[in-house]
Formats: structure tokens, sequence, C-alpha cells
């Protein structure tokens, strides 16, 4: 045997037609084994259901290693696949672009036995277990299904890897130091929760569990010290106390007697599903698929009530599935929380990455809801590990959970000892004179006139903004809370109208077109045609929709992937209304990755001041001088992402078109007057009025905004239209739950 490669799996005992084993080779009799079970481990808490949160956050990271693009078309057909059930059960196979999967030879059920979950200590705070020996036994981060639903599909996947070069199996010394320890040795794990099913029969004690497994090496069978050096998925399924030990093999036809469970009075039963081995090295497949194609992985569970269960994973164009029938456990019945992760290769092992290593985690989840799963943290049933901590910390880890057509949940997990990292669940606000609150986080005020392309996704995604000129009294540099200072004197635009590209369809909502510019009440306008919302809205398909804004006022536009943009009109000012733009639930953002929105909203590059020009280069830090900064904030950025007669998403009133919006000598650089012919001047106020209109306006960019705009304009009735775009905001957060609230329950449940 190699010996940088070790199979150890301690402490195993197997009731199975009289034998006993286990690898690295430690015969026993079963009451010594007993004996030392009860000594040295603990029962699995019953897994925590809780509600999660959602935060805000930016992050930097050494290294990049961008995800491969294969196209769309080849992500489509991965999605495809993990969601394509097998015609029977068995061992498939399928090729892009093809979606049939074709039957292939399965390798038997190996040896491979995942550790059960248990507390442990170890030197830092690693994914996986806490070292506790009280509850929570694990601070992994699980999606919890919404209420009443329950998963059929989950899929897993790393859509973003840096700094990623080694990993490598250890043993813990908890679990007897067990696993397949080595180089490049680790598992893919999707792990259901534990509950009582049918399958359990009469023990109300007895819960089912099932496991979702990519194993880079396993041992070839039960009895065998020997390594099938291979990659393969299967399933392992578990049923944990069954029935009442008396010595021998009590568990039911087609499962292996593990031994008595932790807590009894019964005995824990396992399999594993016949496996698929994963074609990455032909012809030989031989050895472990490299860490470094983490980012081109993924895998995907299903549970079928009363048919068949399913692990797949798709790499590099090719999907492999085995599968295993749901009545072995009955775990379609009851699973509502799905752990995703990459850990230790079986027997307890900790999965350690090199310093310097970043990842970001979605678990896409399809519960028959376009609801928001909640992220459930301190939660998990795995008992493997790694080496990796949440961001911002593992203690208080930030997870981004989204609804839609697929709801999903994010999270960031790094082991990186030189620095400091964030992350952002990507929001992001064009607000009032044109106050931009980028996806991840920067802000800047931006008076340009025009149609603006605001935020643009790989997806298709897209949301437009018209920007019109605000005549007042004279340029200024209007920043009362200091939270720009750029230093720019200038005159001021507005937002008048949005427009968007919401799955197949387009959406806008601008000034009704037979008054005059502005003064009107706003129109919505799906694919060309107006629109009355009614109480239910507009199904748009694949869980878009358009509805009235819960906040009181406007429209709430839901996007396909979970994006979600309100518009919220103030009618308070003579010459036209205004209208706050906010985008909620972009995706996870940390520093120089993350979700890919650019526009005059998206993504600022580190060491930059503004988001990426529409090549993705960067603008650099802001200029010295003056006259610089105006060029690039308006010449050469604003310019750049300008909507054109090409692209434009707007509905436009006869005559009119985007040209008609576009002026680009506005803001005029060294301005000494802003005054607009035939328009009304607005007449400003002092900060401390201002102030008074704005005290009920608590987030601070909003209340910037707020004064800003209040200020300028003289008019205080802009502050309900800012209360209203906080009320937005908050209604779309989630806040967080503090897990020591529910201990107490925990504990009385795994009595």
């Amino acid at each position: 045997m190699d010996k940088a490669r070790r199979v150890v799996i301690a402490g195993t005992i197997l009731r199975n037609e009289g034998s006993m084993c286990s690898t690295e080779i430690a015969v026993m009799n079963d009451k010594r084994f007993r004996n030392s079970i009860r000594k040295t481990l603990i029962r699995v808490a019953l897994l925590v259901t809780m509600l999660g949160f959602a935060g805000s956050l930016s992050a930097e990271a050494k290294r990049e290693i961008t995800r491969p693009d294969e196209g769309k078309a080849r992500e489509t057909w991965a999605k495809t696949m993990h969601h394509t059930r097998a015609p029977k059960a068995g061992c498939f196979h399928a090729s892009y672009p093809s979606t049939k999967w074709q039957e292939v030879p399965c390798a038997p059920p190996n040896g491979y036995r995942s550790a059960r979950p248990r507390s442990r200590k170890l030197n830092h705070a690693e994914v996986g277990g806490t070292g506790s020996a009280t509850p929570p036994f694990n601070n992994d981060i699980v999606a919890q299904a919404s209420s009443g639903h329950f998963f059929n599909n989950v899929v897993g996947s790393f859509p973003v890897v840096n700094g990623v070069a080694t990993v490598q199996s250890v043993g813990v010394t908890a679990f007897g130091g067990g696993g397949i320890l080595g180089s490049n040795e680790y598992t893919l794990q999707i792990n259901t929760n534990m509950a009582h099913t049918a399958a359990c029969g009469s023990y109300s004690y007895c819960t089912a569990w099932q496991q979702y497994v990519m194993s880079t090496n396993t041992p070839v069978s039960l009895t065998s010290t020997s390594l099938t050096n291979k990659t393969e998925v299967f399933i392992e399924y578990w049923l944990l106390n069954y029935g009442v030990d008396n010595g021998s093999n009590i568990c039911p036809s087609g499962f292996v007697d593990f031994g008595l469970d932790f807590m009894g009075p019964g005995d824990d039963c396992v399999q594993n599903s016949p496996a698929t081995v994963i074609d990455w090295n032909p012809p030989t497949n031989t050895g472990q698929l490299p860490i470094t194609n983490l980012a081109d992985l993924s895998l995907s569970g299903s549970a079928t009530p009363g048919g068949i269960d399913a692990a797949t994973v798709t790499y590099n164009g090719q999907a492999y599935t085995a599968t295993v029938a749901d009545s072995y456990t009955h775990i379609a019945d009851v699973w509502n929380q799905a752990e995703f992760n990459v850990v230790g290769n079986a027997g307890g092992s900790e999965a350690v990455f090199n310093n310097g290593s970043s990842l970001i985690a979605k678990v896409a989840v399809s519960d028959g809801s376009s609801s928001a799963p909640t992220c459930a943290f301190n939660s998990g049933t795995t008992g493997e590990s790694n080496n990796l901590n949440f961001v911002p910390s593992t203690s208080s880890p930030v997870c981004c959970a989204y609804g839609g057509a697929d709801p999903f949940i994010e999270f960031m997990e790094v082991y990186d000892t030189s620095h400091t990292h964030t992350a952002s669940c990507g929001g992001s606000s064009i607000t009032g004179e044109p106050h931009i609150t980028t996806v991840n986080d920067v802000y800047y005020n931006f008076q340009a006139a025009g149609e603006f392309i605001a935020l643009l996704d790989a997806d298709g995604t897209e949301i437009q903004t018209r920007q019109t000129p605000l005549p007042s009294v004279a340029p200024g540099d209007y920043d009362p809370s200091h939270m720009n200072d750029d230093g720019l004197i200038s005159c001021l635009a507005m937002n008048t109208a949005v427009a968007a590209r919401v799955g197949t369809h387009r959406v806008t909502y601008e000034p009704n077109f037979s008054a005059p510019y502005g003064k009107g009440p706003f129109d919505l306008r799906i694919d060309g045609k107006v629109t009355t919302l009614g109480a239910a809205g507009v199904n748009l398909g694949n869980g878009a929709q358009v509805k009235n804004s819960s906040a009181g006022g406007g429209i709430e536009v839901d996007f396909p992937d979970g994006k979600i943009m309100t518009a919220i009109p103030s009618g308070s000012l003579d010459s036209m209304q205004l209208l706050n733009v906010q985008f909620e639930n972009t995706g996870l953002l940390s520093d120089g990755h993350g979700a890919t929105e650019r526009g005059i909203a998206g993504a600022v590059p580190k060491g930059s001041w503004l988001p990426a020009m529409p090549t993705g280069a960067s603008l650099g830090a802001m200029p010295a001088t003056l006259h610089e900064r105006y060029v690039a904030l308006y010449n050469k950025f604003g310019n750049a992402w300008r909507v054109t007669s090409r692209n434009t998403l707007f509905d436009y009133a006869p005559g009119t078109s985007t040209a008609t919006f576009t002026n680009t000598n506005w803001p005029v650089e060294n301005a000494t007057t802003c005054t607009i012919p035939n328009q009304t001047v607005v007449k400003p106020v002092s900060a401390a009025v201002a102030e008074e209109a704005c005290k009920s306006v608590s987030d601070a960019r909003l209340h910037a905004g707020c004064l800003f705009d209040v200020q300028v304009t003289g008019v205080t009735g802009f502050a309900e239209t800012y209360q209203a775009s906080e009320r937005a905001h908050k209604i779309l957060s989630v806040k967080p739950i503090n897990l020591k609230l529910l201990v107490s329950e925990v504990k009385q449940a795994g009595q």
C-alpha cells in the first residue's frame, strides 16, 4: 500500500453473517467495542431547525482562479442533468449535449463509511464540528426548506474558487484518526436531516439519514483494506438507532449492522448503493480527481417518494448518476434540510486546504415553491470537516438566501491567514438625485443625464435607468453626510424611469406619455402594453412576477433568478416625479469575484473608485484633480454605460427615443447656473430643515440621500419616498437568529 495514503476506519464493527472487521486493522470483540463507544463518543444531536440570516459584507483574495467558462449552453445542460431522473435504478452516464442517460456497469458497493457527527476538539474553528460537549455539534450552514415543503432535489456547487492548490485528508483524534488519508483525498457531500420515517417501523426513536457522496477514493469493500483508487459517486443511507440491540445483526434486509447506536437502545444500520465511476482520467480512470478542478464539479441529490433516489455529479461536460430505492429510508417524506460542502474522505477526517484558499458555495434547492430557503447555521449532519472558516467568521457566518425559479443559498469559506475577509449579499440602489450604492456597497453620486445600464448580468438579466436634468439655483457639492467626497461642483439630475429584462419579458415603469414629461402618474408596461396591477400582481413565469410594492407605493419586480427590484416614485416635486430604485438578492459578492453584475451600480473592482467599464477594465483610484475626476466619471465611465437605440429596453412616446433623453453635456463642468428654460427652479433649504424632514430614515445611506435631496430641492416630501425605500429594504432582508436561544430545545430533542 502507498505509505502516503492510508485507510483508517478505526473502531468499526460489522455484524454481517457473523463477520467482524476493521481497517488498519484492529479486531475487537463486541463488548469491548460497545464500552469504548460509550466512553469516547456521544450521540449526534437532532438537526436544529431555525431561521437563518443574510448580511452585508466585502472580501479580499490573494489569488484568483476563475470558474471555467464553458458557455451558457453547457451550464444549462449541467443544470438539466441534475434535474433529469434516470429511467430506472442503476448507474448511468451522459455526455454533453445529450440529455439522455445511458446505462453503464455499476461498481459494487464500496467500503466507504462516513463518521456519524459527534463532538471533538481541534485547535482551530473548522467547518463541520464545533469541538463542543454540548449542542450544537456541527457548525456547517444548511438550507432549510420553506414551511410545509420537502426537498426533492438539491444541487451543490462552488461557482467561485480562489487560490485552491492542494488538499489532503488528515485524521481527527475523536474519530480514532479514521478516514482515507493522504494528498488529494476529499469528498463532496450533500447530507439530509435525520428524522423518523416509515422505514423505522415501530421504533419511534429511530431516524433515517441519507448522504449523497462523491469520493476521490474508497475501500474496495467492507472487508478489504485495498483502495479502488477511483473517484466514484454513490449514496450512503442509514437507519440510526434501529430496533433493540441483542448482539447480532438486527438490521432490515439490505443493510449492514454498524453496531450499537451511541445513545441506544438500537443499532445503526447502513449500506452504500452501487457506485458510478467518474470518467475523469480515461482510459484507466485511476487516481483522485484533482481539487484544482473543484470549480467545475457539481453534486446533486434527489429523493422521490415511492421511487428512486439519485446522486449525480457533473464535470467537464460529463454527467454520472447512481441510484437507490427511496423505500430503504423514505427520506423523501422528511427531507427539509440540506447540507453541502467539501470535507474529508470518510471516517471523520478533515480536508486541509492550502493557505490562501477561498470558496463560495451555492446550494440550489427544489421543494415545489419559489420561496427562498432559510440559512440555518451551527447545523449539519456530516461527521467529516475541513479547515476552512466561514466569512466573516465561523462563529458568526453570513449566508445569502434567494427565491425565484431556482431558490438557493450562498456562503463563503476561507483559509487565509494573510487577509481578513468580508463579503456582501449584493444589494444596491439608485436613489434621488442619483446616489448610487453599488452591489458591493460602494457609494457615489452620478449626475449625468440620459439612459444608462444600471445592472447587467451574464444570464441576460438587465436593468436600465433614466436620469433627467433637475433645474436648480446653482451648482454645488451637495454631500451633507460626506459619503462621497469627490469634491465635484455640479448641477443635478434625478431618476425618472426604469426598464428591465425579466426572463423573456420587458418591463418598464415610466411617467405617463399624455402629460408633460414627469408630471403625470407612472405607467407600468409589460412587453410594451400598459398594465394595471391587481392584488395578485402579474405572473411572468419561471418564478418571475410584477406586483405592487409591499412597502407602499410603486412596484416590485421579482426576477427568475431571485433578484428583486423595487421602484418607488415621489409625487411631491412640482416639476417632475423622482423615482427611487433598489435592487436586492443580486448574489453573494466578495472582492474580485462573486456575482457578475456590471453597470453603473455594478461591482467596484479592488483599487477602483467606480464600477468597472463594460470591458471589465478598472478605472483605478480617484484622480488627483477635479478636472480628471469629471472626465473619468462623466466622459469616460458615464458615456460607456449609456443606452443606445440598439439595446434600449424603454418604451417611448411617439416622436421620442433614447436620443430625446440623452444630454452628454449635463452636468456642465464648472457650471455657473443650473437653470433650464421653461422649467421651475427648485429652491434649497437649510441643513437643519432637511435633517428634521429625514429624521425617521435610519439607514445611513438612505438618510444621506434624503438629506441631499431635501436640502437641494426644498421638497420635504422626499423623506416619505426614502422611508418607503427603507421599508422595502427591511422587508426583503432576513435577520439573524441567535442559536443559543434554541440550545435547550436541542437538548430536549436529543433526550
